[in-house]
């Protein structure tokens, strides 16, 4: 997988909030959240996937955003 980051407004927020799940152990052997925590996070600072429709990554992004939301709540 290839991901090309373009800086701009927010990046800075975004780096601070991976690292700091990376802090938490949210993340896998290989430094990389689960599918859920990234949606959320690709929601959260407008980042999507080259070639998906990005309307179609919205709403798929939505649900598994919800579900980490749940996931982590009944963890706490």
């Amino acid at each position: 997988m290839r991901i090309t980051f373009t800086p701009g407004a927010g990046i800075e927020e975004f780096f601070d909030e991976f690292f700091r799940l990376a802090r938490q152990g949210r993340v896998n052997s290989k430094g990389m959240p689960s599918l859920p925590v990234t949606a959320r996070l690709g929601l959260a600072h407008d980042m999507y996937l080259a070639g998906p429709p990005v309307p179609l990554q919205r709403a798929a992004f939505r649900v598994l955003a919800t579900t980490e939301k749940l996931l982590h709540r009944s963890s706490s």
